[in-house]
Order: structure tokens, then sequence, then C-alpha cells
């Protein structure tokens, strides 16, 4: 009997700890707390970066739309969302920047888990010709 129950309790902690490590894994740590689609710690970076001008709610188009991609990653469903945010970041900065052109996805991927979803998302574009639309103003939202 008393073997039975250290089996059992081996059994239950590896399993627990085994969910942990799982739930840990695919964590986004994504925290919204005013409900505006933006994770609260990229809003805070792209709020320090940029402040309240046309570039930081292009970033925050960017971070939206990436966010939902690593939430729910597939790439058809975000495609126009994605090329719209992604134009207009072009328009109100140019391309020439690469760090300002980057800034979201460098603190977006900000842990393993991150990482990964971010990845797995891309991923969905994989094999796929992509032509981006022109650029447009109507693109900024």
């Amino acid at each position: 009997m008393r073997k039975f129950l250290i089996v059992t309790l081996v059994v239950l902690v590896a399993g627990l700890t085994l969910k942990k490590v799982m739930a840990d894994k695919n964590d986004l740590r994504a925290i919204d707390k005013n409900n505006n689609g933006l994770w609260d710690d990229i809003e805070e970076a792209i709020d320090k970066r940029f402040g309240n001008t046309k570039l930081g709610d292009a970033q925050r188009q960017v971070a939206r739309v990436l966010q939902k991609g690593m939430e729910h990653p597939v790439w058809k469903d975000l495609e126009v969302e994605y090329w719209a945010a992604y134009s207009c970041l072009e328009i109100r900065h140019g391309e020439d920047d690469e760090e300002v052109r980057t800034f979201v996805e460098v603190n977006l991927v900000n842990s393993p888990a991150r990482s990964r979803k971010y990845i797995e998302f891309y991923s969905g574009a994989s094999g796929l010709v992509l032509r981006p639309p022109p650029a447009s103003e109507k693109d900024c939202k």
C-alpha cells in the first residue's frame, strides 16, 4: 500500500509539473488591462518611443495585427489587415530605417512562447506568393 501511495504521489507531482511546463510553453503573457487590443508591455514600449504621433499610431496598428496573428495564427484571415498595417507604417515613416520598421517585432518577440507563436504565424505564409498592394493613406487606421 505504501508503494502505491508513493507512486501515486510521484505521478501526480510529475503530471502537475508537466501541465505547468506546457502552460508556460504557450503563455504569451498577453495582458491588456484597458482592452484596446494592445498588450500592455508593447503599448508601453510604443508610447515611450513614439508617443501620441502618427508614427506611433502606425506602430500600434502593426502591433495589433501581429498580436492577432500570434493568438490565432491563420495567415489568410489576417493578410489584408497585415498589408494595410505595414503600408501605413511605410507611408508614415518610409522603409529606410530598419529600427523603426522592425520596432514592434523586436519588442513583441520577447519570450520563448511569443517567439514560437510569431514563427507559427509567419509559417502560414510559407510558400505563398506575397504581393503587397500599393501603400495608401487609407490603410492607416
